[in-house]
């Protein structure tokens, strides 16, 4: 549980993420934030939709041609992360009561996951000051986790760093090696 500090803090940090994902400066081609698909899930946390026209920052234009992306996972209503502070590698969740020691819930709520066919992949991280998000891509032998960055604008809010949930489904006893590589964005300053 969050002390009435950490609350605020991490209300900041949402309402922060929230502005990026709104700004007109962050490379995006489609200027907004990705909507939920598939009950909670987002194809990514921050840069171009692939709809959006070439994607400066996605698989095939990082020579990860077999890739995926994978859907990332939201946090459901009435749960919060129990414990979430550094840069921690993706840990597999596998059941319901697993995900009860990872996520602090409202007696009413769950994860909403078929944990017979996914599993849950969290990652407790940081976004650096220009740091938009991450997107995961998979091709059957490596998942790679991208961490998005964006080019600065004048007009920029001062940039700090964000905690924030790297969540991802995939499937059960999924076996795979992870990879972390970086993608700046070009500017779109408007």
């Amino acid at each position: 549980m969050f002390a009435s500090g950490q609350r605020h803090f991490v209300g900041q940090a949402l309402l922060f993420i929230t502005w990026l994902a709104s700004s007109g400066c962050r490379g995006r081609g489609d200027g907004g934030a990705t909507s939920p698909t598939n009950g909670g899930t987002s194809a990514s946390l921050g840069g171009p939709a692939e709809s959006a026209g070439e994607d400066s920052c996605g698989p095939q234009r990082l020579g990860l041609v077999a890739a995926k992306v994978r859907p990332l996972w939201r946090v459901p209503a009435g749960c919060q992360v129990a414990s979430s502070a550094g840069h921690d590698p993706p840990v597999a969740i596998r059941s319901e009561a697993e995900f009860k020691q990872r996520f602090s819930c409202s007696p009413e709520a769950s994860s909403g996951i078929d944990f017979t066919s996914s599993e849950l992949l969290v990652s407790a991280r940081v976004l650096s000051p220009a740091g938009t998000g991450a997107r995961v891509v998979d091709d059957g032998k490596t998942t790679t986790i991208i961490s998005l960055f964006r080019s600065p604008c004048p007009s920029d809010y001062p940039p700090m760093p964000v905690p924030f949930l790297l969540a991802y489904l995939m499937p059960a006893n999924a076996t795979r090696a992870v990879a972390e590589i970086s993608c700046t964005f070009p500017p779109n300053c408007k």
